[in-house]
């Protein structure tokens, strides 16, 4: 500071690069001359480059340099010069990427290039599927008859439907558990054949729902039923919304609703947003948007409003969910 100098820092950034090694120095054994620079002009020959300067003993000097043995391309003519392999064609990786970091194996991101490298090994789609869920994990069992119906011990499946709501599904609150237990009592008595034939579907469908989702959270010791009964269950129940005629109900809505979140406990996230489609286009026909109250205009009950309102809810929920998910 007395002095008033100005101090600067001249060198170039090379943190994470490859060092550049200064090449060797001249050679000289009395007999010849090698220059130094590595390169040579495109346009001279190795001749020109590297003039061989004899010695006063004009006989001695091939004897001469034959004894040092020197390997250089600048000694030899073009056509008996060894093939120098082209760095872009070399069948080893680069050590550098597109704006010249050091990505070798003592970087700090080595670990994510052989975690990629495995992935591509391990990663096979041998078993054909749709479109719409490819890459996803396989879900349906090889003897599974959708037409046959799957029915618990009563307790069993009760315990299924407490699950449901205490463990399951405890924030997304879309099912009125009293009229889901409701339809479970009628489904046991009426051994799966339901009152109401033209909504039968439906709420079969929804009960299988809650039964597959709910096998999912049980604990290992307390599954009822063979290990693949969840799968089960949501095949089930995509067999009976199959079969569905009329208008679309809230019902329709719900389950394909609960399907969606089924699919993503089963690493299905491709199946879950071509579902979550379908979803949304049956929660609008039905106007789910629409903020309608209760009474005789509207035809609908506290309860039936309430659960709009939260189905609709959690439609936007998993409409979000999906959107971090896929971009």
């Amino acid at each position: 500071m007395r002095a008033k100098a100005r101090c600067t820092f001249d060198s170039a950034y090379a943190r994470g690069r490859v060092p550049i090694i200064p090449p060797a120095p001249d050679v000289d054994h009395g007999t010849i001359t090698i220059p130094t620079s590595p390169h040579l002009d495109c346009g001279e020959s190795p001749s020109q480059q590297a003039p061989v300067t004899p010695s006063t003993e004009g006989a001695d000097a091939p004897t001469g340099l034959q004894s040092y043995n020197l390997a250089s391309n600048n000694l030899m003519p073009p056509e008996e010069a060894p093939p120098v392999a082209s760095l872009q064609h070399s069948p080893e990786p680069s050590q550098e990427d597109l704006q010249g970091h050091y990505i070798g194996p003592a970087s700090g991101v080595s670990f994510l290039l052989r975690v990629q490298k495995r992935l591509h090994q391990a990663i096979s789609f041998s078993l054909p599927g749709s479109i719409f869920t490819f890459g996803d994990a396989p879900l349906h069992p090889p003897d599974f008859d959708p037409s046959f119906c799957m029915m618990l011990p009563r307790d069993d499946a009760q315990h299924l439907i407490d699950r449901y709501f205490d463990f399951a599904m405890p924030t997304h609150r879309f099912l009125h558990r009293p009229t889901i237990q409701e339809w479970f009592v009628e489904f046991y008595d009426t051994l799966g054949t339901m009152r109401d034939v033209g909504n039968a579907p439906a709420k079969i469908g929804l009960l299988f729902m809650v039964f597959a989702h709910a096998r999912v959270y049980m604990p290992e010791d307390d599954r009822p039923g063979p290990s693949d009964l969840s799968s089960r269950y949501y095949l089930a129940a995509e067999h009976q919304l199959s079969k569905e005629s009329g208008s679309i109900r809230l019902t329709s809505v719900q389950a394909r609703l609960l399907q969606c979140y089924y699919l993503l406990t089963q690493s299905r996230v491709n199946h879950c947003w071509s579902q979550f489609g379908t979803v949304t286009s049956l929660a609008l026909a039905i106007g789910l948007n629409r903020n309608k109250r209760p009474g005789a205009a509207s035809g609908l009950s506290q309860v039936e409003v309430e659960s709009r309102r939260r189905t609709f809810l959690v439609c936007l929920h998993l409409g979000h969910v999906s959107k971090h998910v896929f971009g």
